[in-house]
């Protein structure tokens, strides 16, 4: 993520700091290079079922479900809230960047 000096840290009054232009641009190529790795590594997953928990209504879509397996990364099912906080075999069918789409099988 892009630094962002906090009032009252030291790294906020250190002499040196690198001009937003300068930290935006490094930013922008540190992610094309993570990004393919990362849509690379999520598309492993597509057509395996997984068992994991529904953690909350989605944040975008409230008929999508959060779910999360045994990763970081954030799984999207269409499913009824009432399944937060049950565990479910979930099949992923599509890959994202940074999360995945699934299915409750």
């Amino acid at each position: 993520l892009i630094f962002s000096p906090r009032v009252g840290t030291p790294a906020a009054s250190l002499d040196g700091q690198i001009p937003k232009e300068i930290s935006r641009e490094r930013f922008a190529r540190l992610l094309d290079v993570a990004n393919p790795i990362s849509l690379e590594r999520n598309s492993r997953f597509v057509g395996r079922t997984l068992r994991a928990l529904a953690e909350e209504v989605g944040k975008n879509d409230p008929n999508q479900i959060t779910f999360r397996a045994d990763s970081p990364r954030p799984i999207h099912v269409v499913a009824d809230k009432s399944t937060v906080g049950e565990f479910k075999n979930i099949k992923i069918t599509k890959a994202e960047t940074f999360s995945m789409n699934a299915e409750i099988v």
